[in-house]
């Protein structure tokens, strides 16, 4: 049987409109694969002197003047370093579509009001007026610094690059003292992480994968003693001390599931205990864990899991849920909010009193 003009032409109308349709949703996801999203927000509280802890939290977030700058990643094309503020926002440094990991490497941090971000050789400024990256020469002098570094005064305590080619990654190395153009080891050559309380520098000496030692050094007698051992302990990236504890997270082969964890150490106890603050869930992977960082400010730390972000007074351990939101990341850069980023790179915020949620990028 012949088909019909009439039934011919439906077909062909049919065709063409099912070809458009899938065209045009090609065009569309493209877009919305590639789009960067829009964000406002009005960047208020006064800020505050919590830069090291940002960092080493997870060192995407920092707040200079009424403008925060977010290193903010959707997929190889959405991605970058986002400037914003009451006005808007826009990305201000990014490398082009990614192939594999894109997520930028590039941790940022503010030195003298000035935004830094390491680079493999070097550590670079943001420079409004020309828009772009410059070297930055306060930093730089110093040599084979890294982007994980404390002030005393005026002396800069780092630990050194194992690799002058390779700033962003440190592994274990020597922790050193820069101090008018003259540089001074203080304990190496396997620190894993430090922090400094006025004249005491704490670190870590890394002994094995699941043990270790905690130490303090006194720049004015220059004494160097044992703090706290870690035995069966590892995945032990940084630690913080607030209101005289050290702070820790860890995964401990000696409890069911060996879940990633943040554990405390009382500095003022005779001898020294390691208590628990929260325990990860086991049932979580441990190529995911379920805490995935924590931060300190203001004698309250702040813990980024899978069921929300959590704080806990640091001598007490009373804790309250700020947010039952999935949280990667959280940063405190003023009095007020808590910024924290979730697992699709969202930049949220809350007041640190748990009210007002709201959603500044994404």
């Amino acid at each position: 049987m012949l088909m019909k003009p009439k039934s011919k032409r439906t077909i062909r109308i049919v065709v063409t409109s099912v070809v458009f349709a899938f065209f045009f949703a090609g065009i569309v996801g493209v877009w919305f694969y590639v789009r960067l999203p829009n964000g406002r927000a009005e960047i208020t509280g006064a800020t505050i002197d919590n830069d090291y802890n940002n960092l080493l939290s997870g060192g995407n977030l920092v707040r200079i003047g009424d403008r925060i700058y977010f290193n903010y990643v959707r997929n190889e094309a959405s991605y970058g370093l986002m400037e914003i503020s009451e006005s808007g926002s826009k990305r201000i440094y990014w490398e082009g579509k990614k192939s594999g990991p894109h997520r930028l490497s590039h941790r940022i941090r503010q030195h003298n009001d000035q935004l830094v971000m390491a680079f493999n050789d070097k550590i670079q400024y943001y420079s409004a007026e020309a828009n772009s990256f410059k070297d930055y020469e306060p930093l730089n002098a110093v040599p084979n610094v890294t982007i994980f570094y404390q002030m005393i005064g005026q002396n800069l305590l780092y630990r050194q690059a194992t690799d002058p080619k390779d700033l962003e990654v440190v592994l274990d190395g020597n922790l050193k003292l820069y101090s008018r153009n003259k540089q001074e080891i203080i304990a190496g050559p396997n620190i894993g992480a430090f922090y400094t309380v006025g004249n005491e520098i704490y670190y870590y000496n890394t002994e094995s994968y699941v043990s270790g030692e905690f130490r303090k050094y006194n720049l004015i007698d220059q004494t160097d003693v044992s703090v706290c051992k870690l035995d069966g302990y590892y995945n032990m990236f940084y630690f913080i001390i607030e209101d005289n504890y050290l702070i820790f997270s860890a995964s401990n082969q000696n409890t069911a599931g060996s879940p990633h964890s943040v554990y405390k150490v009382n500095l003022n106890s005779s001898p020294k205990r390691i208590e628990t603050v929260c325990i990860g869930n086991p049932k979580v992977s441990n190529y995911c864990a379920d805490i995935h960082s924590f931060n300190v400010y203001n004698g309250t730390i702040y813990i980024s899991s899978h069921s929300g972000l959590t704080t806990y007074d640091v001598k007490t351990n009373e804790n309250n849920r700020l947010c039952s939101k999935y949280t990667e990341e959280c940063y405190i850069v003023d009095d007020v909010w808590v910024y924290f980023v979730d697992q699709e790179s969202k930049l949220w915020r809350v007041a640190q009193d748990g009210s007002g949620l709201e959603k500044v990028f994404g």
